[in-house]
């Protein structure tokens, strides 16, 4: 049975549990979509291990990554469309990478620290914390789950049959983050966190070889919460909506349901040269429910993965959703400005590529 997060044992390195000859990687990670007075905030710290003891995947044999991102956008400019925003965004160029004794493991005093790169990441039974600065970034952070953890990797017993294991779990944050002479003081605001490990049967870029792109929408609300997800290189589309702690699932394993997602809208990012997608309609049904919502986009940034397949890039979007969800007994929920996490990523170009248009 799936364990209860936070707990101090989800900060011990699962990856010296893989086979050393194989490749693998992990991460413990937080995503911030939260509103201030005067601001909406995106805000992305996350911790990865890599180990390149197989095929190679990632290149560095055992590295250490540390990634920040982070931009506000003005209230006024919520869900009015993407403009060329700027944003925070360091940790993942090869000579950024850290060492493994830059990356520090303590237990003590009813908790566990993952020190790396100025940032802490710290476990407790019940919350997590993160502290300390990186990239010009200041934070004083406190994370408390608010829903069920999605064991979307799997249980962490079954690691070494699934080589994969790990969850997803929405969550509330509340404390500081200071950037440049501007603080921003979150009370309850929305965030998510990650805690996965995978092995060498996961390969991202390759799993984007002929055009596969990945959309992810984590959307939240009070008592709400949204997520819709679509890799089209795995052939996987599905959806879920948790409406006061009762969950509704939708997807092809789902019999009668179904997810449709539509591209509404697409800007051309001057910063990055990407014709972006930038508004989308989303459709869930299911005997057990319905919802309709549109979402719109207010600010962006990019972070991206450097493999032997070659470079994946992952644009991390934020924004707002309106619409509606319908019980089966015909009550309606409004969406209104409920704020949007979003991620949408493609490879941009692969290592060896041929005149007859093959990969290899």
């Amino acid at each position: 049975m799936a364990e209860t997060v936070p707990n101090i044992s989800d900060a011990k390195l699962y990856t010296d549990l893989l086979p050393g000859d194989r490749d693998s990687s992990e991460d413990a990670g937080f995503i911030i979509t939260a509103r201030t007075a005067d601001h909406d905030i995106y805000l992305y710290a996350c911790a990865y291990v890599i180990r390149a003891g197989g095929k190679g995947i990632w290149l560095i044999p055992d590295g250490r990554i540390n990634g920040t991102i982070f931009f506000a956008i003005p209230r006024a400019m919520t869900g009015k469309g993407l403009t060329d925003n700027a944003f925070v965004r360091t940790g993942w160029h090869f000579n950024q990478y850290l060492k493994p004794q830059d990356h520090k493991v303590v237990n003590d005093a009813g908790r566990a620290v993952w020190s790396m790169g100025g940032r802490n990441y710290i476990w407790r039974d019940g919350a997590w914390e993160v502290s300390g600065a990186h990239g010009g970034v200041q934070t004083n952070l406190t994370f408390r789950p608010c829903a069920p953890a999605e064991w979307r990797w799997g249980p962490f017993d079954k690691l070494m049959e699934a080589d994969s294991a790990g969850y997803k779990v929405a969550a509330l944050v509340s404390g500081t983050i200071t950037v440049g002479e501007e603080t921003f003081v979150l009370e309850d605001g929305y965030a998510t966190a990650e805690r996965a490990v995978v092995g060498q049967s996961r390969d991202i870029v390759a799993e984007l070889v002929g055009g596969h792109q990945v959309l992810a929408f984590e959307i939240r609300g009070p008592g709400l919460e949204i997520q819709v997800h679509r890799h089209t290189g795995r052939k996987m589309e599905a959806g879920n909506v948790v409406l006061n702690g009762e969950r509704i699932d939708f997807g092809p394993w789902i019999a009668g349901s179904s997810v449709e997602i539509e591209t509404l809208d697409y800007w051309d990012d001057p910063h990055s040269g990407l014709h972006t997608p930038c508004r989308w309609r989303i459709v869930l049904a299911s005997a057990d429910g319905s919802a309709e919502i549109e979402v719109g986009s207010s600010g962006r940034s990019y972070f991206h993965y450097n493999t032997d397949g070659g470079v994946m890039l992952m644009m991390q979007i934020l924004g707002v959703a309106n619409g509606v969800f319908r019980s089966k007994d015909g009550a309606t929920t409004p969406i209104v400005d409920a704020l949007v996490g979003l991620r949408w990523g493609r490879a941009l170009l692969f290592a060896n590529e041929t005149l007859t248009g093959s990969v290899v």
